[in-house]
């Protein structure tokens, strides 16, 4: 496998700001606004021609056929976003399920290119990680020693969590990575959601990491500096309730994540209304002297959380191509 990690910056504390962006540009918006944006040209929009989704027998045609629609168009492609004229129901977290005991099981299918996974770790350095810490970036190949037509990732809900890594949000949840074969865990130690309903409902995917890994600073293998080192871990937004339009970043990171709006017509989830989210991470900065590879691309990840189901689909795209499909297969309720 090939894998590139790069250290970026001394960070004095764990704490992250969060920026917000609407592409319409409409400026900051959304509590955690911090008076600046990610990208400052939110790209060229325009109305998208109107589509009215067969789902008459569903109850929906009298709301799609009042939606609004608009493309945002950006270096990673086309966004279409949906502004619809009648908000779902109920609350945020109907889309986002988290008791205990809920089950996920995902089919994955590669596409024309190698998929890619994006994490950014903290490292706390110094005796019981006081002091300064260390982020590093990596980005890597999605890959198993097996060539299959399908791998599998199943995710099941372990529990209440009152900490969530560095986190103690009130609603958080620890999940069990029951398999991974293409590694989109990235071999965590621990994974979390960490849930705030501060201002919105927000979720935050928080995993954390053995300070004797590999990945850790110095290998893992006591190398200077590292005496004392607590878990690392890494952060990034997952799932938001906030206008159509609106993406989301952790402060200096290339991984954003924009609500695209709600999708009532979704293939195989027709009548179940779903949350279309677009997952962007930029490529990576150009280095003089260092030869570029297809790890050091962009991707784009479009995600879909149904109603009643949560995460359903996911498609990731780089330059274009599909590189990486991701299907639920089956679904397990969990208690209340």
């Amino acid at each position: 496998m090939r894998e590139r990690s790069e250290r970026h910056f001394p960070w004095a504390s764990t704490a992250v700001a969060l920026l917000c962006l609407v592409w319409s540009g409409c400026g900051k918006s959304g509590p955690g606004a911090v008076g600046r944006s990610e990208d400052k040209t939110p790209g060229e929009v325009k109305p998208a021609s109107q589509e009215t989704p067969d789902n008459a027998a569903n109850g929906h045609e009298e709301e799609a056929s009042a939606d609004k629609e608009f493309l945002i168009s950006d270096y990673e492609g086309v966004v279409r976003i949906r502004v619809n004229a009648s908000p779902p129901k109920g609350h945020p977290s109907d889309f986002f399920p988290t008791q205990p005991g809920t089950r996920w099981t995902y089919a994955i299918r590669k596409g024309q290119v190698d998929p890619i996974g994006f994490t950014m770790t903290v490292w706390p350095m110094g005796a019981d990680g006081a002091g300064k810490s260390v982020g590093m970036s990596s980005r890597r190949l999605l890959y198993s020693r097996a060539a299959r037509d399908s791998y599998g990732l199943q995710v099941t809900v372990k529990g209440l969590a009152k900490q969530q890594g560095p986190l103690r949000y009130p609603k958080g949840v620890e999940l069990s990575i029951d398999r991974d074969d293409l590694g989109v865990f990235d071999g965590c130690k621990q994974a979390f959601w960490a849930i705030s309903e501060s201002g919105r409902y927000d979720v935050t995917l928080v995993l954390t990491f053995d300070p004797q890994s590999s990945r850790a600073p110095g290998g893992g293998g006591g190398g200077f500096g590292d005496w004392g080192r607590g878990d690392g871990h890494s952060m990034r937004n997952y799932f938001f309730a906030d206008k159509p339009g609106i993406a989301i970043s952790l402060s200096e990171s290339p991984d954003s994540l924009l609500f695209a709006g709600v999708d009532r017509d979704l293939q195989g989830y027709e009548g179940r209304e779903a949350f279309h989210f677009v997952r962007r991470v930029k490529p990576a900065e150009k280095e003089a002297g260092r030869e570029w590879n297809h790890l050091d691309e962009g991707f784009r990840e479009d995600e879909w959380f149904a109603r009643d189901r949560g995460l359903v689909r996911l498609i990731q795209k780089i330059k274009g191509k599909t590189s990486m499909t991701m299907e639920l297969a089956s679904f397990k309720p969990g208690r209340e």
